[in-house]
């Protein structure tokens, strides 16, 4: 009678088993639908933003990141070093704006891609079943790193600087460390090598981002990994390596290196703009406003919703969740082919917050998670997932220290860490069968959120006046011929310009000292050789002493041909007292020789101010005379200084600004 009993277990588990291997298999259909589906958004996305890479430009910090680029050797100092870095690209682009954009782009999309990879091999794939092996893997992954073009959501500024390498540098950081945990692999002596260049490049871009993902991996490589001689000093050889062969190319030696950042630095703090010591050393209040709360909460439940209704053994149930999440990439294409448009911050009253909603992704994975742990029981989360955890919530921190703005806001640029931190808590659903399709169904909702993002920026571009979808002038920017499409305003200013270059009234390559305080992107466009700095940025407190402080690194001999850029009465002008250190009059010493008025910008982006005329002037005084006057000017400014009691180090390092740089 017992062997009958168990006779009749066996035969209904089998029937059990063998009723379930069907909807194993018809479960196959809404998973391969979702991952095409992904694989469709992630193409999408890219090429829009790629796209749009042809449309518009911010005159002034955009306009600054071109002319640092395209020739950085001509600054005797500088407080970031991101030009040299992209240098290269720039001459390999051969100046053509729209194609440097583009790669900037691929340039995040790639290391996104491979940094997500790492991290789904390492993190997740030992605890579970190989599901995410094969092209399905790739296209999962594929639609996380889609995750990584958050970072065009404040600004769209999508010409390399120094914030997109400080992020950049901090994927291939944390792609190193992944690596670093394979103990006595090729990997592990790749992941040194990329952390030594990660932490490089961060240097490079903003010493406060180095500075904050050492102490990161200082703490990861304790915790997570095996704390060995080779693991801590490798990756310091490999930076120290980077960063004396950088100075040499970049200043002939160490020495004149650090004495540039050094002095960019000091430079850089007489602006005034909220970046001393005082200021980076701060807790910035996290707020959503509006109905921000409400928004993410209903986000995260949507998304939660979904991901329960296809972790079901039921197939209606799974069918169901399949339809909710097709929802996702549906309205990502709508958005992307411009049949719709989500407006949050002006909807839902969020501003700028708005890409904080991004925490509906982590906060969704942290749920399903802890939801498998504490009713499965099927794994649990070791110190070593917890510290990954934490480590990646911290890196969009370090890519935010040391800015003016609030370090909050800053990190959402880059949201993508904090996504792969809320996955690392995803790891007690790892052995279940629909493991797949809730991490799809999470990618969907990660693309959607991006795409979001993106489009309220491409409605409403940094510092310019209309849709970038409404641009519809085009205009030849640069020597290099780089057609780009411009509102109204803004490209018939351009082409006021380009007037005056094609007219002979002025030759490319000629210096100029921009005191409008916001048009350096005039002077790239135009071919003029914008000397002390890339850049004066007017309004700030500083702004006159900080180009005041420039000029005085500049040759007298390239001082007395400079032309002027003014704009009498603007919103950021720089005194033409600035002029008075080298000896010039603005007055009887230059000549107006053509106007142009500027670009109309709305009351969000600077100050509500209507267009208004700026003013570029020739030098009418012989090149000769105005040398004389220059050193002449020096000289009693010395003199002065001697007589008040100015310690000699102080005199001394005057004379050697006097001099002209050497390259």
């Amino acid at each position: 009678m017992r062997h009958g009993i168990m006779a009749r277990k066996t035969m209904r588990r089998e029937t059990k088993q063998s009723e379930r291997v069907p909807r194993l298999k018809t479960a196959a259909l809404p998973e391969t639908l979702l991952v095409l589906s992904s694989a469709v958004v992630s193409v999408s996305t890219l090429i829009w933003l790629l796209w749009y890479c042809r449309y518009g430009m911010d005159y002034t910090d955009e306009g600054q990141y071109l002319v640092w680029i395209s020739n950085p050797f001509i600054y005797p100092v500088s407080y970031t070093q991101f030009g040299f870095v992209y240098h290269p690209l720039y001459e390999l682009l051969d100046g053509n704006i729209a194609a440097l954009r583009q790669a900037n782009i691929l340039i995040f999309f790639c290391l996104a891609w491979v940094l997500t990879n790492i991290f789904f091999k390492t993190i997740l794939t030992p605890h579970a079943t190989p599901t995410l092996q094969g092209w399905h893997g790739t296209v999962i992954t594929a639609g996380f790193a889609v995750l990584a073009l958050t970072y065009f959501n404040i600004d769209l500024l999508l010409t390399p600087n120094y914030n997109s390498l400080a992020l950049q540098s901090l994927m291939i950081a944390a792609t190193g460390l992944l690596l670093m945990e394979r103990d006595g692999s090729r990997e592990s002596l790749a992941g040194c090598l990329l952390l030594g260049i990660g932490g490089w490049l961060a240097f490079m871009a903003k010493p406060t981002t180095a500075i904050a993902l050492g102490c990161c991996s200082v703490f990861y490589l304790f915790t997570v990994v095996k704390l060995t001689a080779r693991f801590l000093f490798m990756p310091m050889a490999v930076a120290a390596i980077s960063f004396v062969v950088g100075a040499w190319l970049i200043d002939g030696s160490v020495v004149g290196f650090i004495k540039r950042q050094k002095e960019g630095i000091e430079s850089y703090w007489l602006l005034e703009a909220g970046h001393g010591l005082a200021d980076i050393l701060r807790y910035d209040n996290l707020s959503f406003g509006g109905n921000g709360p409400a928004t993410l909460t209903a986000a995260v439940a949507v998304f939660l919703f979904a991901a329960f209704l296809l972790r079901s053994r039921t197939n209606v149930f799974v069918y169901c969740g399949t339809m909710l999440s097709m929802l996702f990439p549906f309205f990502s294409l709508a958005i992307i082919l411009g049949f719709l448009h989500v407006n949050l911050a002006r909807d839902l009253g969020l501003g700028v917050r708005q890409g904080l909603l991004l925490w509906a992704i982590p906060f969704t994975a942290a749920f399903i998670g802890l939801s498998f742990r504490k009713f499965n029981g099927a794994f649990d989360i070791s110190r070593a997932q917890w510290a990954r955890a934490f480590i990646f919530l911290a890196l969009p921190f370090a890519y935010s220290f040391g800015s003016n703005t609030n370090y909050w806001l800053k990190a959402i640029g880059a949201g993508i860490f904090w996504v792969l931190a809320g996955l690392v808590l995803v790891v007690p659903a790892m052995n279940h069968q629909r493991f797949k399709s809730m991490v799809i169904s999470l990618a969907l909702a990660g693309q959607l959120m991006t795409v979001v993002l993106v489009d309220h920026f491409i409605e409403h571009p940094f510092r310019q006046p209309q849709p970038l979808r409404e641009n519809d002038y085009p205009v030849a920017w640069g020597e290099a011929g780089s057609t780009l499409i411009f509102a109204g305003s803004s490209g018939q200013y351009l082409s006021e310009a380009m007037d005056l270059v094609e007219r002979g009234l002025f030759s490319r390559g000629t210096p100029m000292i921009d005191l409008s305080g916001r048009a350096p992107g005039l002077l790239h466009a135009i071919g003029a050789k914008s000397i002390g700095l890339p850049w004066f940025p007017g309004g700030y407190p500083g702004s006159n002493e900080y180009a005041r402080d420039a000029l005085k690194r500049v040759a007298c001999e390239e001082l007395a041909v400079a032309w002027l850029l003014t704009e009498p009465g603007g919103h950021g002008e720089i005194s033409a007292d600035v002029l008075s250190d080298f000896g010039a009059d603005p007055v009887n010493d230059y000549k107006v020789i053509g106007t142009l008025t500027t670009v109309e910008n709305p009351v969000q982006n600077w100050g509500g101010h209507p267009r208004q005329t700026q003013q570029l002037l020739k030098p009418i005084r012989s090149a000769e005379a105005m040398t004389a006057a220059c050193i002449t000017a020096r000289t009693g400014t010395r003199l002065k200084e001697k007589t008040n009691g100015v310690p000699s180090s102080q005199t001394d390092r005057v004379s050697l600004l006097d001099k002209p740089p050497r390259f």
